[in-house]
């Protein structure tokens, strides 16, 4: 069963790189730092996410990116972005990996045809490897990883000289789904008697005939 948590004034954001106006409905990426050899920021939430869906509110300024961070757990180590901009595209899931920098996973529309000053609504769903990116609720995009989120906080990453509004931050979380093949015999049965059947795992079984 999905669990639904707004996000807003009931969430807690940590700006970890560029300049960020934090406020109960609205976090703002104001530009980059003065010392940063790259014009992008990175704010966090204290929520993250394996499987489900997050959701949020874009406002772009001319020439920038802004997109929802996903599995980000420090500045040096890799991390998903999903949403708006990026490679001169419109619409972009990519990754950043230590040893290449960013990069795009799936990427889709022209760059030009997105219009500063207009909010889109952007959601990205993770379900196991695959990710997608609806705007407006159409879907724009859909990539498999090569490798899973393990965890990691969910927030904003965005790129640029100018302003970047998030709002209506929101996040649905879903529980995973794990395929088990055993047989019904010691040690398995034990697990199935402990685990299984008494409901503290919550999975669908069905025996195989044997041949």
């Amino acid at each position: 069963m999905a669990n639904s948590e707004p996000a807003g004034g009931a969430r807690n954001w940590a700006p970890i790189t560029g300049r960020w106006s934090i406020e109960p409905e609205v976090v703002r990426y104001l530009g980059p730092q003065r010392d940063s050899r790259y014009p992008f920021g990175i704010c966090v939430t204290n929520a993250d996410l394996t499987d489900g869906s997050v959701s949020t509110r874009i406002l772009l300024s001319e020439n920038t990116e802004g997109r929802i961070l996903l599995g980000y757990r420090s500045p040096t180590e890799r991390y998903l972005m999903a949403g708006l901009g990026g490679w001169g595209f419109a619409y972009t899931i990519g990754e950043f990996e230590p040893a290449f920098g960013w990069r795009g996973l799936a990427v889709a529309g022209s760059s030009a045809n997105l219009s500063p000053e207009r909010p889109y609504d952007v959601t990205a769903t993770v379900t196991g490897q695959r990710i997608s990116l609806p705007v407006g609720e159409v879907r724009v995009l859909d990539h498999v990883l090569e490798k899973p989120l393990t965890g990691g906080r969910l927030g904003a990453f965005t790129w640029g000289e100018l302003p970047v509004e998030s709002t209506a931050f929101s996040l649905v979380r879903r529980p995973g789904t794990v395929f088990v093949v055993m047989q019904f015999s010691e040690p398995y049965r034990q697990l199935y008697n402990d685990v299984i059947k008494t409901g503290n795992l919550r999975v669908r079984t069905s025996r195989v005939p044997r041949r």
